[in-house]
């Protein structure tokens, strides 16, 4: 997103805390979380629970860092025909295809799905790797290979390297198949569309599974 919102050097700043209160596991969020299985999302978001009400704030301070960050990116780019760095925000915008709203949702997204899944992600993959020690000495042949080493002062890290190695992409791949750190996405259908065939009428949720 072309901005550095300090989390790894302020754990307290406000988004860490907003994003850290919405994946914490707790009592109260358990308990919701089972009683959305019995009753309506609508009606248990308006339950006059403290965990409720935290969360709603929550929100609001994620969605007022996204609207700031919105904001920020358009003036820059109105200021700068030619920037120098492209980021998914740039594109987003320049695009032209998201109102505000819209676009805030996705933010939102974007920044959930760097919360915690990057760790999630290595994690299994050191561990898989660990028990299959044969895939772990041929992504270690290939990346010896293909890239310098880190002692080597003048080695570059580009993404044209990373693109090549087809066994470390492949492992990837697999580890995200195997342990996805995100099992499933929901989205709403904003018009009556079809899916294979199948009509899907407009506000109808719909859940990704990789």
């Amino acid at each position: 997103m072309g901005r550095d919102f300090g989390a790894i050097h302020d754990s307290n700043a406000d988004l860490v805390r907003a994003y850290t209160l919405g994946f914490q596991p707790s009592k109260s969020a358990i308990f919701l979380a089972i009683l959305r299985l019995l009753l309506l999302d609508w009606l248990v978001n308006r339950l006059p629970f403290r965990r409720n009400k935290e969360i709603q704030r929550a929100v609001r301070t994620i969605r007022g860092v996204c609207a700031e960050s919105i904001h920020q990116k358009s003036q820059y780019l109105s200021e700068n025909s030619n920037p120098e760095h492209r980021d998914i925000l740039s594109v987003a915008l320049q695009n032209g295809g998201f109102s505000e709203k819209s676009l805030i949702d996705q933010l939102k997204t974007f920044l959930a799905a760097g919360h915690e899944t990057t760790a999630t992600l290595v994690t299994w993959a050191i561990y898989l790797l660990c028990v299959h020690r044969d895939v772990q000495n041929t992504l270690r042949q290939e990346v010896r290979e293909k890239l310098l080493s880190p002692d080597d002062h003048k080695s570059s890290f580009i993404h044209q390297s990373i693109d090549s190695m087809t066994y470390l992409n492949a492992v990837c791949d697999k580890v995200l198949r195997y342990a996805p750190p995100v099992p499933f996405t929901i989205r709403e259908a904003v018009v009556d569309t079809m899916i294979l065939n199948q009509p899907v009428p407009k506000s109808t949720n719909i859940m990704l599974v990789p």
